[in-house]
Parts: structure tokens; C-alpha cells; sequence
């Protein structure tokens, strides 16, 4: 199967998407109980690695 360039950002893209609605929805934590990483059902570390490949700042979804 040969995939197109273009499918490799539109799932970049979906996966962003994703990540950001955990984020947002557990206020930027990413690990522990009620973490992104417990919504989506991955390690902390591999959250961690894709947060960092697609260049997400959790920071930004913190709330006061």
C-alpha cells in the first residue's frame, strides 16, 4: 500500500485533535487518574512523546 503525503498530516491532524480535546478536558494533566493519558488509554510516556512530536504545550490548557 503507498500512501500520499498528504494522508500522513491528516492523521497528524486528527491525532492532534484528539490529544487537545483530552487536554482540554482534564485541564492540561496528562498523567495519573484523571489524566489525558488515562482518557485516551496509553502510557503517560507515549502521550508524553506524541505531545512533543506535535508540538502541544499542555501548559496552555491549565485552568485557574
Amino acid at each position: 500500500i503507498t500512501e500520499k503525503p498528504e494522508d500522513f498530516s491528516t492523521r497528524e491532524q486528527a491525532e492532534r485533535t484528539h490529544i487537545i480535546k483530552a487536554l482540554t478536558a482534564t485541564k492540561g494533566t496528562v498523567g495519573g487518574k484523571r489524566g489525558a493519558a488515562k482518557l485516551l488509554g496509553m502510557a503517560r510516556s507515549t502521550l508524553q512523546y506524541r505531545i512533543k512530536k506535535l508540538h502541544i504545550n499542555p501548559a496552555e490548557f491549565l485552568s485557574f
